[in-house]
């Protein structure tokens, strides 16, 4: 239920479990209040399993990452280091918008960038402007 008691139960949980502004995430994603803390928990710890500093903090940029399967959020980081990117998980903590993007538009922007002279795209300057040149 939604009682004033529940929803502040809920929010210092968030708080609990390291989000920094859990108004500001269950605005963003307000059916988050439905889930167990048992499967926040869980996607917590499995954002940390594949390396990802701040779960939290990543979930509060881009909610819609907790709607993602594990399978989902696996094949995109090997999928990025197949393409030459050698810290996909940091990429994607400072650029979490590369999970929407498919692995076709990535392969074009690459290609696209070789074509123009540049070795490896992958590794240009530091990861965050890689994240740069990938945007549509």
């Amino acid at each position: 239920s939604y009682s004033f008691e529940n929803i502040d139960a809920k929010l210092k949980g968030l708080k609990e479990r390291g989000f920094a502004n859990p108004v500001r995430l269950v605005e963003k994603k307000a059916h988050l209040f439905s889930y167990s803390f048992e499967n926040i928990d869980a996607k917590l710890k499995g954002l940390k399993e594949r390396g990802f500093a701040n779960p939290g903090r990543l979930i509060e940029k881009m909610a819609s990452i907790f709607g993602y399967s594990f399978e989902k959020i696996d094949a995109k980081l090997v999928g990025l280091r197949e393409r030459g990117f050698a810290n996909p998980t940091r990429l994607t903590e400072q650029f979490s918008a590369i999970f929407s993007y498919s692995f076709e538009n990535i392969d074009a922007k690459i290609e696209g960038l070789r074509e123009r002279g540049f070795a490896n795209p992958g590794k240009i300057n530091r990861e965050k402007s890689t994240a740069f040149w990938l945007c549509p």
